[in-house]
C-alpha cells in the first residue's frame, strides 16, 4: 500500500512489533510514510486515540484495513465459556463503535 502512494499506520497492542515494521516500510519507501500506535481493539477510547493519531500526523484517514482478531481457544465453539465467546464475537465481528 505504500508503494501505491498510501500513508500507513500501523497498529496493535504490540507496539514493538508495530515499530519495527513501520521502520522496514519507511526504509523500504526512502521517507517517513508509517508511523506505528499501540492500541487494542477492544477498547473504543484507544480506537478512538489511533483515529485521532492518524488525522493528527497525516491530515486525514481515507482507507482503514482490519485485520485484527481474538480468539483465546482452539475448541468447539459449545465448549467456549459464554462471557469469552461473547468478547470474542465483539473484537471480530461487532466491533462498531
Amino acid at each position: 500500500m505504500a508503494s501505491a502512494g498510501y500513508n500507513i499506520v500501523i497498529s496493535s497492542r504490540r507496539s514493538a512489533a508495530c515499530d519495527k515494521a513501520a521502520e522496514k516500510i519507511n526504509e523500504a519507501q526512502g521517507k517517513h510514510v508509517t508511523i506505528a500506535c499501540n492500541a487494542d481493539i477492544a477498547d473504543k477510547s484507544a480506537l478512538e486515540d489511533l483515529v485521532g493519531e492518524t488525522v493528527s500526523v497525516f491530515g486525514r484517514l481515507d482507507c482503514m484495513v482490519c485485520n485484527a482478531a481474538s480468539s483465546f481457544y482452539f475448541c468447539p465453539q459449545h465448549e467456549i465459556p459464554d462471557e469469552d465467546s461473547q468478547l470474542m464475537l465483539n473484537n471480530n465481528i461487532l466491533l462498531a463503535y
